[in-house]
């Protein structure tokens, strides 16, 4: 939650005023992730769910823990242990949604659909190669006018795994 908190106080004077952002924390979760790259996923997800709004919307985003039990995680085929317990972040848009065509290739490096000289096509590109570096993975739903949810998921922090692999406790 302080993690998200920060990013949005970083990022809330930037964005247009049209646009609310609302943030709801179901629980505390601590994840082993390096930070710079947990705030360059949150930048980059927000700023994309900007872009698909046209600067005029609704960003919900959304903190909870999810087990192996939870119906939600039917959705992450790709997670390595699906014995731990993960931090699930949504970010939700009020955006025009994607077509199949588009979702099906949004995570592929320099794949955009904005104009010339406003996007690299980096962006989700970079978000996905970080979830699956910190064992993560990443789903996404949109619909056509009806705008788009990202699922994100992370495993929650184990003890003492910060100090093996030197990753820092991000929550």
């Amino acid at each position: 939650k302080p993690t998200i908190d920060a990013v949005l106080s970083l990022l809330r004077p930037t964005i247009p005023a049209s646009v609310t952002i609302i943030f709801e924390a179901k629980s505390d979760c601590m994840i082993d992730g390096n930070q710079t790259q947990i705030h360059q996923i949150l930048v980059n997800m927000i700023n994309n769910a900007v872009d698909a709004m046209d600067g005029e919307g609704v960003i919900k985003l959304s903190l909870s823990i999810i087990s192996n039990s939870d119906p939600i995680f039917k959705r992450f085929e790709e997670l390595p242990n699906h014995e731990k317990n993960y931090c699930l972040i949504k970010v939700n848009d009020t955006g025009h949604g994607m077509e199949p065509h588009t979702l099906a290739r949004i995570f592929e490096p320099f794949y955009t659909t904005k104009e010339v000289g406003k996007g690299t096509g980096l962006g989700l590109s970079i978000v996905h190669s970080i979830v699956k570096e910190h064992e993560g993975d990443i789903t996404v739903t949109s619909e056509l006018g009806h705008g788009t949810t990202f699922f994100i998921v992370l495993p929650i922090e184990s003890a003492n795994q910060g100090e093996l692999n030197g990753k820092n406790t991000v929550s």
